[in-house]
């Protein structure tokens, strides 16, 4: 947690190949989910990061680095949309895109 902000963050460590990946976890319809903040290594990171500064860390090896750890998350108004199509099928949920951003490769979301 970030003391100052009392925002919750979700480090993701990788040995190979060395990476980090610091995610914000916020609360959206009563669940708690995911949304990228920064990437060490934006070759690496499945999510593309337009906010946040853009920078070369030239040890151990030239990388970009992307995004910015420190950023705060305030609470917003939110709604979790369902739906049930047939009585079979299991109910679906929307889940908005910035969610999505660094769980799954940028061409899916």
């Amino acid at each position: 947690t970030d003391e100052e902000s009392g925002t919750l963050k979700e480090v993701i460590i990788m040995r190979v190949p060395p990476s980090a990946h610091i995610f914000n976890v916020v609360e959206h319809g009563r669940r708690w989910l995911r949304c990228l903040e920064y990437s060490s290594d934006a070759a690496l990171c499945l999510g593309e990061l337009v906010r946040g500064p853009l920078s070369v860390n030239p040890k151990p090896q030239p990388h970009w680095q992307v995004g910015d750890a420190d950023v705060p998350y305030t609470p917003k108004a939110s709604l979790l949309l369902t739906r049930s199509l047939t009585k079979d099928e299991p109910v679906q949920t929307f889940v908005p895109e910035r969610f999505l951003r660094g769980l799954l490769p940028e061409a899916l979301v």
